[in-house]
């Protein structure tokens, strides 16, 4: 197949047509006429020196100045010869679109050659990515869609990022043989993990714990919750008022509350009040009411983000990574 393509280039920059000489201009005043003129100019020896790659840059500043057929059309053959199909049928379509049929007839025949062979060229990478709304780079260049993504690649290697907020990036690269479809799914992994809750209610077994509303046990209750606030409630059969406490909780956190009750006798509905929950000497204020609210925190965590409860709780936790079973 090589072989084959060298054989035509050497055909096409051979006959007239191939690299597209321009008439000679009347007059040029116009300075990015003038440019364009001379990168074509510089584009044409390199392109009949074989250095294709040079010559492309050459012709694309110079369609970026002046738009012309010609100028299309040579850095068509240039892309063509490089084996960038993709580029290659950009601008073949381009030259097709805008060039004289009787003028350049035989320059379009040249070009329908050209794009017959570079869209049986073109390979195709598809990426099913989950999160839906992740960010997917083939190359470096961004690949827009939902959960599946399809792009245009030249033969050869590529390589595919996918990455997403809160989740662990992917890398990996994708071969493609001429006119190939590689299709790949990529599913990122969290770097959220759920908080995790453990309540405990001193001495008293009996005691109904609820959270958000839920009875997730009695006496004692561990649960894994979603980052956000969340409602602490402790109810007992002869105690009128139940005991509220509202928690701040963020991803990867583990927090540990440790109640020690009053007696049903004593009244609790000073636990409501927003200044019984007030800092003294960097622990809360339970004497005043017999409530001890403790922070119990285990392994230290790596997250950035996890660990602290603010200023719910007001005493400061030890951060730690990963939530532990």
């Amino acid at each position: 197949m090589r072989v084959a393509l060298s054989m035509l280039l050497v055909l096409l920059f051979a006959s007239t047509p191939a690299l597209a000489q321009e008439a000679e201009p009347e007059e040029v005043e116009d300075p990015s006429a003038l440019e364009a003129r001379a990168l074509f100019e510089r584009g044409s020896e390199l392109a009949e020196g074989s250095r294709y790659s040079e010559a492309s840059q050459a012709f694309a500043r110079s369609l970026e100045l002046v738009d012309r057929p010609s100028t299309a059309f040579n850095l068509a053959v240039c892309y063509f010869a490089l084996d960038r199909h993709v580029e290659a049928i950009e601008v073949l379509d381009r030259y097709v679109a805008s060039a004289d049929p009787e003028a350049e007839a035989e320059s379009l025949v040249d070009a329908a050659r050209m794009l017959a062979h570079s869209r049986t060229s073109v390979a195709q990478i598809i990426v099913e990515v989950v999160p839906s709304d992740a960010t997917v780079l083939v190359d470096g260049d961004a690949v827009e869609g939902g959960g599946t993504r399809s792009v245009r690649v030249n033969p050869g290697p590529h390589v595919v990022r996918v990455e997403a907020e809160h989740h662990a990036p992917s890398l990996l690269e994708v071969d493609c043989a001429p006119g190939s479809e590689q299709r790949r799914a990529v599913q990122l992994d969290s770097t959220r993990r759920p908080a995790r809750l453990n309540v405990e209610v001193s001495e008293r077994p009996l005691a109904t714990i609820l959270v958000d509303g839920r009875d997730v046990g009695t006496g004692s209750a561990s649960l894994e919750l979603e980052a956000g606030p969340h409602e602490v409630r402790v109810t007992e059969p002869e105690r009128e008022l139940p005991v509220v406490r509202q928690v701040a909780l963020e991803w990867n956190e583990r927090l540990r509350l440790e109640l020690v009750l009053p007696d049903a006798a004593q009244p609790v509905s000073v636990l409501e009040e927003p200044a019984f929950w007030g800092v003294l000497g960097g622990t809360i204020g339970a004497a005043l009411v017999g409530v001890l609210i403790g922070v119990l925190a285990a392994e230290v965590m790596p997250t950035p983000n996890g660990g602290t409860t603010g200023e719910v709780l007001t005493l400061e936790p030890i951060r730690q990574g990963l939530i532990l079973p």
